[in-house]
């Protein structure tokens, strides 16, 4: 009798586990999607400000006077977006 008592322990020891790696695992895949979907919206955000920077270097070299700060200033930003992106990430 005795073993079979320890055997029924076990049993709901390991079933225990299962559950809780299983809730992990489900857990974990939540966490994985939404860090997706960030990387997704982020890679298109950047997408975005590499077109309007692109626009705005030929806006500026049709002029014929780019200013050189606002464009310096407009680079920093957009790096330290870039930067913040990758922060999150890791």
């Amino acid at each position: 009798m005795q073993e079979l008592e320890i055997l029924q322990q076990k049993l709901h020891q390991l079933i225990k586990s299962y559950l809780a790696l299983a809730a992990e695992r489900n857990t974990l895949q939540q966490k994985l999607h939404r860090q997706e979907q960030t990387l997704k919206q982020q890679a298109e955000q950047i997408s975005q400000l590499e077109q309007r920077l692109q626009l705005k270097s030929v806006a500026d070299a049709a002029a014929g006077t780019p200013d050189q700060a606002a464009l310096k200033e407009h680079l920093d930003a957009v790096i330290k977006l870039i930067d913040q992106n990758i922060a999150k990430l890791k």
